[in-house]
């Protein structure tokens, strides 16, 4: 769970939000990219803990950790990434028998879920 430790335990303070914010959202974005290139993750349990754990923590609600809003929008405006997250839960969660990545999966759904419901409640 390294990386989604990292995305939680920012310190900012002293850290600016914006800028730790858009540091986390480049290498977030860039393990996005490099993960879903690759045709094999479907069959390592613990890559995809650690990708859906990642992708969860970056989309977390605001308060949950001190950059968390800024990093959530950051993510969230490459919807193309995020749509082949879910393209990939949904190939892979059905048949997923190991606990650890499925409870990412759904952990990683229910906050792109609320993030969606938050959005729309301030637009």
């Amino acid at each position: 769970k390294p990386p989604q430790k990292a995305i939680v335990k920012v310190p900012c303070p002293p850290l600016d939000p914006a800028k730790a914010s858009e540091f986390l959202a480049s290498a977030v974005l860039c393990t996005m990219e490099a993960i879903l290139s690759r045709s094999d993750v479907q069959h390592s349990p613990t890559t995809l803990a650690a990708f859906f754990g990642m992708l969860e923590a970056s989309v977390a609600q605001p308060g949950c950790s001190s950059c968390s809003e800024q990093l959530r929008s950051l993510v969230l405006a490459r919807p193309e990434l995020t749509g082949r997250s879910l393209a990939l839960l949904c190939e892979v969660l059905p048949g997923c028998t190991a606990a650890d990545a499925s409870e990412m999966m759904m952990r990683f759904a229910l906050r792109l879920m609320a993030a969606a419901r938050t959005e729309r409640h301030l637009a």
